[in-house]
């Protein structure tokens, strides 16, 4: 029976190749793909990397969800952050103790992750990929595939089970080398560079800045709304949220709970759905909402009638639209 290696699957080229390597090595891989509350949809996975990995090369693909976990590491992280709100050594961290332990499950014989030294300034640098390995519990028993021969030989390979001369010694932030390596196996989409992480981007950073500002115990629900919509900060305790498209006003309503307050286009004139949520929402918050709403209704008219339903009650009222200044200074 071939020896089994667990690999942290992104579904990026990197760690695709290193998957296409351990298979190549003659290991039976198992690919980890961990979902966070942050990371990017994939719309059509059987036209992407991850549908090509499991049905051209018959690599398995199993996924671990972390939502309270990853949130928890977001609140509070060892090492900090990145150049926005992304924890990436503490959430390699965490992806590794979990892969730790499907490894000793699994009886594999090694964990592998995709890094490349020097690729990326805050978590892949040697002194930083060190932390990583001792932290997470695989010292002598991580191995990064694109890298290796830049490290010292993990156990596997010093126990003839892995090839070393199968690996590599990739370094820097250039790609030239990984493109030429998919070519060779035949992996015939080429992924994006980008992290595929939400927090890594700067818009998306500042609603989290705001949560953190505004509401330091946020959970779960707090979390999924932020994916979704434009986002106002209403008061200290209360947000809008305006759907921009008809499958973003489905979600908004499918995610309305009886503690929330809704705004619905009235008389037939289009327009988002809103949803106003937060702690105390007064009657203030709630005019203060619609005037947000009114200036986005699709109708251009000087009184707006919004169906407002709370308490999982419907009441038909007006709203003039909001000066434009004010909303500059309410949008997140």
């Amino acid at each position: 029976m071939k020896e089994k290696a667990i690999v942290l699957f992104s579904g990026g080229l990197d760690s695709a190749l290193t998957s296409i390597i351990l298979k190549d090595a003659g290991l039976d891989v198992i690919a980890l793909r961990f979902v966070t509350p942050f990371g990017c949809i994939r719309k059509n996975e059987a036209k992407d990397v991850t549908g090509i990995i499991k049905e051209k090369f018959k690599i398995k693909v199993e996924e671990i969800i972390l939502n309270e976990e990853f949130i928890e590491i977001l609140k509070n992280p060892k090492y900090g952050y990145g150049k926005n709100m992304n924890p990436c050594i503490d959430c390699k961290i965490l992806m590794l103790k979990k892969a730790r332990k499907v490894m000793d499950e699994k009886k594999a014989v090694v964990v592998a992750t995709g890094e490349v030294l020097g690729q990326r300034p805050m978590s892949q640098h040697k002194i930083a990929l060190n932390n990583i390995e001792n932290e997470s519990g695989l010292k002598g028993y991580l191995l990064r595939p694109l890298s290796a021969k830049m490290f010292e030989q993990t156990i596997p390979e010093k126990a003839g089970i892995i090839d070393r001369e199968k690996m590599y010694g990739i370094f820097g932030r250039g790609r030239k080398q990984q493109y030429e390596l998919a070519k060779k196996y035949g992996l015939d989409v080429i992924p994006q560079p980008a992290s595929g992480c939400l927090l890594t981007d700067s818009y998306f950073s500042n609603r989290i800045k705001d949560l953190f500002k505004y509401k330091p115990d946020f959970n779960e629900r707090d979390v999924s709304f932020l994916r979704i919509g434009r986002h106002f900060r209403i008061g200290n305790e209360v947000k809008l949220i305006l759907g921009r498209n008809s499958s973003e006003n489905a979600v908004l309503e499918k995610m309305y709970s009886s503690s929330d307050v809704m705004l619905s286009p009235g008389d037939d004139i289009p327009g988002p759905t809103g949803l106003v949520y937060g702690n105390n929402i007064s009657v203030n918050d709630i005019s203060s909402s619609m005037s947000v709403f009114a200036k986005y209704s699709d109708k251009k008219i000087d009184s707006v009638k919004i169906d407002v339903k709370s308490s999982n009650k419907i009441d038909c009222l007006s709203a003039v639209p909001i000066d434009e200044s004010a909303i500059s200074r309410m949008k997140i």
